[in-house]
């Protein structure tokens, strides 16, 4: 018959020990009811900030698409208010 040594019957005996500690933690952790809900954290709305800097002005450059399909490959057109890509 093995004799058990003295360190393996700390470690033995402290799992043991830990084993029942953490059930009863994990016995006792059952939440209880709810509390009621706290006040509300809204306050007054905050002032609006600065308007942004304007953009550039620029040159007046605006692209329109011809009305009728170009028989490019890949080029836009406009079909009745509808842009459409040229498929050649």
């Amino acid at each position: 018959m093995p004799v058990l040594s003295t360190t393996y019957y700390d470690n033995q005996k402290l799992d043991v020990t830990l084993k029942a500690l953490a059930d009863a933690a994990n016995t006792a952790a059952a939440t209880g009811s709810t509390g009621p809900t706290g006040p509300s954290g809204a306050g007054p709305a905050g002032t609006t900030g600065a308007t942004g800097p304007t953009g550039s002005t620029g040159s007046a450059a605006y692209f329109i698409p011809p009305t009728s399909d170009p028989h490019q490959v890949g080029a836009v057109y406009n079909q009745g208010g509808v842009l459409m890509i040229s498929s050649g």
